[in-house]
């Protein structure tokens, strides 16, 4: 059976992936797969509400401002540079494409991304 884990003699096994190495604590074997473990990218309803709990981008925090990153992005990888430059909600809104290429060091894709997320909160949320 796929997904069956068996047990015999303190031996544990994943018997749906193949094995590539058995390493052994006390009288215990662990076997690890080949193929890295796998989960599915669900974007947390719990981040994207506290982003949409201030619905007013002027009034995000650095904080609110990573979490919109994640959620636009979905990595880690550039909280602490928002931090280390103060990026907040008003700042966000005057990233352009050299900030995120230069500072950010952003792939292609991922400021064409990001730009297109924050047009659309410019649309939204213009600058007053």
């Amino acid at each position: 059976m796929a997904n069956e884990c068996s047990q015999s003699n303190h031996v544990f096994e994943y018997e749906s992936k193949p094995i590539v190495t058995i390493h052994t604590i006390d009288r215990w074997s662990i076997r690890e797969s080949l193929e890295p473990f796998e989960q599915n990218e669900k974007k947390s309803k719990r981040k994207q509400r506290t982003v949409h709990e201030k619905p007013d981008i002027h009034q995000w925090n650095v904080d609110d401002v990573c979490l919109f990153f994640i959620s636009v992005l979905g990595t880690t990888c550039y909280t602490l540079l928002i931090k280390e430059h103060l990026i907040d909600g008003t700042a966000l809104l005057l990233l352009e494409d050299k900030h995120l290429m230069n500072v950010f060091h952003m792939s292609h894709d991922e400021r064409v991304k990001l730009l297109r997320k924050i047009k659309k909160l410019k649309i939204d949320h213009p600058l007053t």
